[in-house]
């Protein structure tokens, strides 16, 4: 069963200790570099997007008002003066119809070219398998289009932002309080800011994400995000990091505010990650009981005492190891189980190795190919939901390091064939 609310606070500290270890292991810095780099080259075009869709019910000014109001709050007066100038740069009317096109056609896609790396940055996270990364003009096209509509979405936010500040705003006037009007707008904009994180973990990664999974870990990164949206400002403004830069002072006070805001919402994607595994949709699946009986069995037969202890924590956890609900399937169950059990040292070989390994990834890929015949999309789902699952059981902790290095051993293994 889903369980949203409330932790223990055990629970709740080894949910943000796995947090912060997965943000480290991913090599989130690394990626929220990336996202810094895209997000300057798509800032402008996405505002002028927004602010469009925005602007056909308010109007173009207060639509850009709004926005220019929200930016010097975040970034300050530079940062917002960078993205302003940017604005101003592109949406400047074309010389003519050819220019006009082309003006188009370079907005769109550099639009929706940060939501393409936040697409990779979350399948990172979700350990989606190679396979499922489908490629070509088609997939390309697609994705452009999924995060135009991401893009559209947020502009629809922005309108209900401007309708409900309004409100307050009259609400405030009528009752002659003004920390009340503060209060109200700031929660309004966690809720939304929540809506919107929420939209982005749940349909931009390429795997089986809930609702459930994805609420908790937004209104999270809602919170940080305001908290730290007052932290960063006070680091950009006592700190001087733009002085140092001349002429490019804004745009690199533009980049500290984008970089440390992508390594929040990359926390936020770890702890929705590690939220949906302990308590959300990939907690509760098909247990396999047989793999840790094989692996008890193999700890009795005369191993050294350090092995006895590192194949009988692998047996427990075998006993609660837990897949992912709905993606395995008979035929995938089988091979899961067999790759484990040669990483835990429970087939027939009798050690743990990565011959043994690379055999049973090598009948899986016959035994698939034989399955499905000349349909080469069901061998490859088929590849992808033992990819997938291998990938769960690893990351789920709960197996030795040794054990561990040899599943993902087997998992390289199957995306090769995957790739083939």
């Amino acid at each position: 069963m889903l369980s949203l609310l409330p932790l223990s606070p055990r629970a709740a500290f080894e949910l943000m200790r796995d947090t912060v270890n997965s943000w480290l292991d991913d090599n989130a810095p690394s990626m929220g570099a990336a996202l810094a780099y895209y997000t300057v080259f798509s800032i402008s075009p996405l505002l002028l997007i927004v602010i469009t869709v925005a602007g056909v019910v308010f109007g173009a000014e207060a639509a850009r008002g709004e926005v220019v109001g929200q930016l010097q709050g975040l970034l300050g007066s530079e940062g917002a003066k960078a993205v302003e100038d940017m604005l101003l740069a592109v949406s400047e009317p074309a010389a003519s119809t050819l220019t006009a096109a082309l003006g188009v056609l370079v907005l769109l896609v550099g639009a929706t070219t940060v939501f393409a790396e936040l697409q990779s940055a979350l399948d990172r996270i979700w350990r989606v398998p190679d396979c499922l990364k489908s490629s070509g003009l088609f997939s390309l096209l697609r994705a452009r289009m999924l995060s135009f509509g991401m893009i559209l979405g947020i502009g629809f936010l922005l309108v209900v932002s401007l309708v409900l500040s309004a409100g307050i705003s009259a609400m405030g006037r009528v009752w002659e309080g003004e920390a009340i009007g503060h209060i109200l707008d700031t929660m309004v904009s966690l809720v939304l800011m929540t809506v919107v994180f929420a939209m982005i973990y749940k349909i931009m990664p390429r795997a089986k994400v809930r609702w459930l999974d994805v609420w908790l870990g937004a209104a999270v990164t809602a919170l940080l995000f305001t908290l730290g949206k007052f932290l960063i400002g006070l680091y950009i403004g006592k700190s001087g990091v733009a002085s140092g830069y001349g002429a490019a002072g804004s745009l690199i006070v533009l980049l500290v505010w984008v970089y440390y805001s992508a390594q929040i919402f990359l926390l936020g994607a770890e702890f929705t990650w590690q939220y949906a595994q302990r308590f959300g949709s990939l907690k509760d699946g098909p247990r396999r009981p047989s793999l840790a009986t094989a692996t008890e069995r193999q700890a009795g037969e005369g191993s050294s005492l350090r092995s006895r202890r590192a194949l009988m924590e692998d047996a427990n956890a075998a006993k609660s190891q837990e897949w992912q609900e709905g993606l395995m399937t008979p035929i995938v169950a089988i091979y899961v189980e067999e790759i484990v059990r040669a990483a835990t040292g429970a087939g027939d070989g009798g050690q743990p190795t990565a011959t043994a390994i690379a055999d049973a990834a090598e009948k899986a890929f016959v035994h698939f190919k034989t399955s499905a015949g000349r349909d080469k999309k069901k061998q490859r789902a088929l590849l992808s939901e033992l990819s997938g699952s291998l990938t769960v059981a690893e990351q789920s902790g709960r197996y030795s390091a040794a054990t561990r290095e040899l599943i993902r051993f087997g998992v390289a293994y199957v995306d090769i064939y995957c790739k083939s």
